[in-house]
């Protein structure tokens, strides 16, 4: 791991074997402020809300704000030799030129990227140990992001809590579930899962935890009983609990009940050969804000589908990355940068253009910079 990670991380905290609890879903439902295990704590900062709020052509110099978007873009950007960058567009005040924050991680390559927690301020990455298996989970706010453990089988940030991360271990074929709230600076709280040697966390919420197990997801409650097993690969889940999986090239909705449907693209044949010819054969798929609207993105382009309405965007997207929130779905660019579609409208529009985009979260909240 020496050469994937810059040395002014820590050694990595070896995650503990878990325990059995069935105290585990106290953990579901926390504050918003949330650190990390082993004395990483998560700092305090003063928010600047964005101000000048200006209408702008595409696409969108980087100083201008969009009416109805003032929390923004938190970005993670190829830097130079091979690093990554953290980036906030726009700038917390407009007018001031982009700033970039070095992450203390290598750039990993696009089957290994950092993600953000909801509010964009909390960056997590799991880098991969290659002798062991598994991977070393780094998180913490930008500008202050440590170790959590070792070996972690997956991780996910709750979709609804800020700075809320969940992550699963797994020792003697037992699977251990662990969140970490940094209110208290306790050390992990857990359950185990028996049963499901191999599965890795993908996502939680308040509904509970999802694990991918092999072809099914598994939803687990924060006691470590299994509610519900559904075949597919786990895509997006909503705070109400709603699951969207891929099974057999066919998005499926998962309501919170557990009652599973499967996304007609469209109800005439025609509906359906416009989105195989646009979209092709999809590779990302998530929720556009609500349970009945899904966005379906391939190499050639975007879906939307809403209510049996299909919407239909070409686009030159670069890899399976969808990102939604605010009432704004954003893509990455094949040629750099960031398109974003407002989901009301169906405009479209460019951001950072020049940047070698990796990943890229719509912030609940305005920047942390004034």
């Amino acid at each position: 791991m020496g050469d994937l990670v810059t040395e002014d991380l820590a050694e990595p905290v070896e995650a503990p074997a878990p325990r059995r609890s069935r105290g585990g879903a106290t953990g579901l439902v926390l504050g918003i402020g949330i650190g990390l295990a082993g004395g990483l704590l998560f700092g305090v900062f003063d928010r600047a809300s964005p101000e000048d709020v200006l209408d702008s052509p595409d696409p969108i110099p980087a100083g201008e704000l969009l009416p109805g978007f003032e929390a923004g873009l938190s970005v993670a950007a190829g830097g130079d030799n091979q690093s990554l960058e953290f980036v906030e567009w726009p700038p917390a005040v407009s007018g001031r030129p982009l700033e970039r924050s070095p992450l203390p991680f290598g750039d990993l390559g696009v089957t290994v990227l950092p993600t953000f927690d909801i509010s964009g301020h909390f960056v997590a990455v799991g880098v991969p140990l290659r002798a062991t298996g598994g991977s070393s989970l780094y998180a913490g706010p930008v500008g202050a992001i440590g170790a959590v453990g070792h070996p972690v089988t997956g991780h996910a940030w709750h979709d609804s809590v800020p700075a809320l991360l969940g992550f699963s271990t797994e020792v003697d074929g037992e699977v251990g579930i662990w969140w970490i709230d940094g209110n208290v600076r306790s050390e992990h709280n857990a359950t185990s899962v028996e049963g499901l040697a191999g599965a890795r966390m993908v996502a939680l919420g308040d509904w509970g935890y999802a694990l991918q197990h092999g072809e099914e997801v598994v939803v687990v409650d924060g006691g470590g009983e299994i509610l519900r097993t559904h075949r597919g690969q786990f895509q997006d889940s909503l705070p109400e609990g709603w699951l969207l999986l891929r099974r057999d090239g066919q998005p499926i909705r998962v309501a919170p009940d557990g009652v599973e449907e499967s996304i007609q693209l469209g109800a005439e044949v025609d509906d359906v050969l416009a989105v195989l010819d646009t979209v092709g054969d999809w590779w990302a798929s998530a929720f556009a804000g609500r349970p009945d609207a899904i966005a379906l993105l391939g190499r050639r382009g975007l879906a939307i589908i809403e209510s049996g309405v299909i919407s239909l965007v070409d686009t030159d997207s670069q890899r399976p990355f969808l990102a939604v929130g605010s009432g704004y779905l954003a893509y990455i660019r094949q040629g750099g940068g960031i398109v974003m579609v407002d989901l009301g409208s169906g405009a479209d529009f460019e951001v950072l253009v020049d940047m070698s985009v990796r990943a890229v979260a719509i912030r609940s909240t305005p920047s942390l910079t004034s």
